[in-house]
């Protein structure tokens, strides 16, 4: 037991080495130096007399104030500023601060090694500051050389009103220079563009849609349908081998330059440029949920990529006569072939003489009962529809289908007309039945991807008292899968949970809800109020017994 004692202590001795020696790593590395900073897509700025350069000058006492255009509770999509490293570093930390006390700002805030796939690090969404206020020191080790800070908002602390001036005091990185890069982009061997109708066009070539700058592009016209273009318009990328393909990144121009163009279209991705498989889609009229990059998860090997053009969008409104694509680029390591092993002929044992074993009597394995499946994922027992126009599913959908396993199922309804704009409202909801009370540990839900969708997440353990567990009601991070973890949750306990239709991104008019699947993760709910121990109900009949026991003893006697 001594031993163990003194292994646990020197275990444990060396995990804190180890953690204070990750974080004086992150505290010792070097300032980086900006080669160039940028402010994007604001409405004005610098304001009040203030510079860029406060924002990163060193002094959390200078700060940068920029005015932002308003979209409902949020900044318009696509505002931000951009740090350039001029190069790529190892990065391990960045910490941000902003001025004006009285405002909360909310932020996202993403990196990217080639200015063409950025990946979300942190976001901050409250509309109040916590106890570490307005400093925010963010520890990651990860390859960056250039750093996007999203403006979301910023919001007066009293009314959480939402307020068009942003104060910006200091943006700092640490790190050092990359001795080597792993950013796994795939060079492409070739690209042609088919079943266009002209293109390219306005002096713009081919190759820009591969070259690996951002700011320039591809544009081509399509043949013109009903709402969509037609006879299939696509770019076909070839990667000249075979990959394990990671991720997928698109650059489209931000959606509010000009006339506002939105570019949908579909990924199909092959080995043998004959079978294809779908691997993601994009279609909205109105808007990105972005500022028009998109960074696609990718499984699957593949050779050929086909980027399907299936409509642009001028307005909101109008399909456009171009299609116009700034950058598009794979991510994956090359294909190996998995080894096989080499066959070889079993060898004739010669057959020994049986001899005879002495009998011993079977013994009995104890019963293992089986584990449950280890996401932890609830039966749901039932679910029914609440407020929508007609109060049933269209085009042959139905309830079931939202929780019966199947992503390409969906529950397709109509909800109240009269709302404001696309936003249903609070009174238009799907309640479902999990049979009994559970301790929540996720929430999944699946819109599928033709346009945001709006919701609140409410449940309740009797099906008459809801509390408010999630509220998604902007259209800001648009995306057809929502996981709700257990840290948002905060381990509530539920039977029934209700999807409020709040609303979806789509044409004004279109009152279309569609819910594709929802999973509910946990672990069956322990009894508050647990009744008697059997124990505890014995005891008296023990005692009755004793006492009958020693009484006939005594008459015996």
């Amino acid at each position: 037991m001594k031993f163990k004692g003194i292994m646990a202590f020197v275990v444990g001795l060396c995990l804190l080495f180890s953690l204070i020696q990750y974080q004086s790593s992150a505290e010792n590395d070097a300032k980086l130096e900006f080669s160039s900073v940028t402010a994007n897509y604001f409405a004005g700025g610098p304001n009040f007399g203030t510079k860029l350069t406060n924002a990163y000058d060193g002094d959390p006492s200078t700060f940068a104030n920029y005015a932002a255009y308003k979209a409902g509770d949020r900044y318009r999509e696509g505002t931000y500023f951009l740090f350039d490293l001029g190069q790529v570093c190892d990065v391990s930390k960045i910490t941000v601060i902003f001025a004006n006390p009285v405002r909360t700002h909310n932020f996202e805030l993403y990196t990217s090694v080639d200015g063409i796939s950025y990946e979300k690090i942190f976001e901050f969404t409250d509309k109040e500051y916590g106890a570490n206020g307005s400093e925010f020191n963010i520890v990651k080790n990860i390859q960056a050389r250039y750093i996007k800070l999203m403006a979301l908002g910023a919001y007066v602390n009293e009314s959480r009103d939402l307020n068009e001036n942003y104060h910006l005091a200091e943006v700092a990185v640490y790190g050092k220079v990359a001795d080597v890069v792993t950013a796994n982009r795939i060079e492409v061997a070739d690209v042609v563009a088919k079943n266009f109708a002209s293109g390219p066009n306005f002096g713009q070539v081919l190759d820009h849609l591969t070259d690996g700058n951002p700011t320039t592009s591809a544009n081509y016209a399509p043949h013109k349908g009903d709402g969509q273009y037609k006879n299939d318009p696509h770019f076909l990328i070839d990667l000249g081998d075979l990959y394990e393909l990671e991720k997928l990144a698109l650059v489209m121009a931000h959606p509010s330059l000009g006339n506002k163009r939105i570019i949908c279209f579909d990924i199909y991705i092959s080995q043998d440029n004959e079978n294809f498989e779908k691997v993601y889609s994009f279609f909205n009229k109105t808007s990105y949920g972005h500022d028009g990059y998109f960074n696609i998860p990718v499984e699957g090997v593949a050779r050929y990529i086909k980027l399907s053009a299936t409509a642009a969008f001028d307005n909101g409104t109008t399909l456009s006569d171009n299609y116009q694509v700034y950058e598009f680029a794979a991510y994956g390591t090359e294909y190996v072939e998995p080894a096989t092993e080499p066959t070889t002929e079993p060898t004739t044992e010669p057959t020994p003489e049986p001899t005879a074993e002495p009998t011993t009597e079977p013994t009995t394995e104890p019963t293992i009962e089986p584990t449950s499946e280890p996401d932890n994922m609830i039966t749901i027992v039932s679910g029914e529809m609440h407020g929508f126009s007609d109060n049933s599913p269209v085009e042959g959908t139905k309830i079931e289908n939202a929780y019966d396993g199947n992503d390409a199922t969906l529950v397709k309804v109509i909800g109240h007309v009269g709302g404001t704009g696309n936003h249903l409202g609070d009174n238009a909801y799907f309640t479902f039945d999990l049979g009994g009370v559970y301790e929540l540990g996720g929430i999944r839900l699946n819109f599928g991807t033709t346009r945001a969708h709006f919701y609140k997440i409410l449940v309740s353990v009797d099906g008459e008292n809801y509390t408010e567990a999630k509220s998604h009601t902007s259209a800001y991070e648009k995306t057809g899968e929502y996981y709700i973890r257990n840290e948002e949750l905060g381990g509530v306990k539920a039977r029934f949970v209700r999807i409020v239709a709040y609303g979806t991104v789509a044409s004004p008019g279109n009152q279309y809800y569609m819910l594709s699947e929802i999973s509910v993760f946990g672990t069956e709910a322990a009894d508050e109020n647990p009744q008697t121990s059997d124990v505890f109900l014995l005891l008296p009949i023990m005692v009755v017994l004793s006492l009958s026991v020693g009484f006939f003893q005594e008459k015996e006697e």
